[in-house]
Parts: structure tokens; C-alpha cells; sequence
């Protein structure tokens, strides 16, 4: 979700889950949002994980572990020769019988317009957000909530939709594998908030798709799958309890 100089380092620790550890740009920001109050700070910390670890740990799951069953292994963007990311998003096309190319270039749209349509109505929000997104850098709760309510607004959509039984399945299922999860971890540091996410390993209810392929997006189209990645931030436990209280 963030930029190069956030990369994330994957360790294998147990045989149910690995560990993602990343460290997020927001220190400053809890600081702000606890007024330098140190013990409220670990006390947000420590609400965060406990309220909010279970959904964002069933998204990022899907994202890093069960989309392949949806989308595939990788597919490749030719106009840029990068890999398509995958975002989280693939859960709501289990049952849909739609080819992983049309699903992407489904995501690749909607983030495009969302996109455009920022840019249009409100360029200066879109010039901060953009920044973000694709930096991992300049946060500031102004910039988060302009993205929550772009998440918020494109999940709804998704909600609202009537779903096969296979997609009902495919929820349970990733349900019972972060039951087996501990609590993302939060560690408050000089340069940020490091995060410790538990992915669960492997695919414990169907086979991985061994699809890659590689089809050719327009420009905002690239642009606009990198951002359907990107939006789901403002569900990071800290960040949601934030947005919340701030």
C-alpha cells in the first residue's frame, strides 16, 4: 500500500501464518490526534488491535493470500511491464464467472473514475491524496478521510450487491483462517508506527490458480488498479481508530 521507502519484510514464524512487518508514516499523526500524551497513545494502540484487528486481518488475507484463487498467480501489465497488485477487492467476484482480465480491468475502472472524478470536482484534494498513494509519504488526517470516504463509497457499492453462494463460502472460509490469527501487532517508534501483520499461510480450501498473463491497460486505467490497492489504508487498525476519535 505504501510507497518503496515503506517496503514490507515478510518472515515465516509459525506454520499457520507468516509476518508482514512494515513501518507506517503516521507517528506524527497519533501524536497529534493524543495531544503528545504518551499513555494515551498506547492505550489507542492497544484498542486499535483489539477492535479492529480481525477485519482489516480478513482483507489483507484475501489480498495477500486468496486472491490468486480469484485473479490468479500475476497478471502483467504491458504498458508498463509491472505486475498488476492485487487489492483485497477480488473477494466480491468469487461466483462471478468473470475471467481474472475482466475483473481487473472491472477494478481498474472504477479506481480510474473515482480518481477522475476527485480530480475534476476537488484538484487540489486529488493532488494531496495522489501524493499519498503513491508515495506513502505526507499523510495527514485531512488526506486520510478524503480516501475513507473513496473507500467507504466504493465498498458500499460492492455491499449492496446480491452475492452466489460460493461467495458466502469463500467469506467463511477466510473467516476461519484469521480466526487462527493473533492481533496485528503496532510498535510506536522514532520513525513511525511498525506494524506486525500475521498473513495466513497457504490456501488451506482450494487450489491456487496457476493463471499469468498480462493484458494492456490505459494509463488512468494502471493508475486507477494501483489506487483500488491503496484505498483500503484508512482500514489499518490504528488509522480507523483515528479517523474515529480525531
Amino acid at each position: 500500500m505504501l510507497g518503496p521507502e515503506y517496503q514490507r519484510v515478510e518472515v515465516v514464524q509459525n506454520p499457520l501464518y507468516r509476518t508482514v512487518t512494515e513501518t507506517l508514516p503516521i507517528a506524527h499523526l497519533l501524536s497529534s490526534v493524543t495531544k503528545g500524551d504518551e499513555k494515551q497513545a498506547q492505550n489507542l494502540i492497544g484498542h486499535a488491535s483489539q477492535t479492529y484487528s480481525d477485519p482489516y486481518e480478513r482483507w489483507e488475507a484475501v489480498r495477500y493470500n486468496r486472491a490468486n484463487l480469484i485473479t490468479g498467480s500475476f497478471i502483467v501489465d504491458e504498458n508498463t511491464g509491472l505486475t498488476i497488485p492485487h487489492t483485497g477487492w477480488e473477494g466480491y467476484f468469487v461466483g462471478s464467472g468473470m475471467t481474472p482480465e475482466e475483473i481487473v480491468r472491472v477494478l481498474a475502472s472504477i479506481g480510474a473514475k473515482t480518481a477522475r472524478s476527485m480530480e475534476i470536482m476537488y484538484p487540489r484534494t486529488y493532488s494531496m491524496v495522489k501524493h499519498v498513494l503513491d508515495t506513502g509519504r505526507g499523510y495527514s488526517m485531512e488526506a486520510l478521510r478524503e480516501i475513507e470516504i473513496c473507500f467507504k463509497s466504493i465498498k458500499a457499492r460492492f455491499d449492496g450487491r446480491e452475492y452466489p453462494p460460493e461467495a458466502e463460502v469463500f467469506r467463511r472460509q477466510t473467516s476461519e483462517l484469521v480466526q487462527k490469527l493473533p492481533p496485528v501487532q503496532m510498535l510506536k517508534g522514532a520513525d513511525g508506527i511498525t506494524q506486525i501483520l500475521p498473513i495466513p499461510n497457504g490456501n488451506d480450501y482450494a487450489q491456487t490458480a496457476a493463471i499469468s498473463t498480462s493484458l494492456r491497460l490505459p494509463y488512468k486505467e494502471s493508475e486507477g488498479i494501483g489506487f483500488m490497492a491503496k484505498f483500503p489504508i484508512v482500514g489499518q487498525p490504528l488509522i480507523r481508530t483515528m479517523l474515529e476519535v480525531s
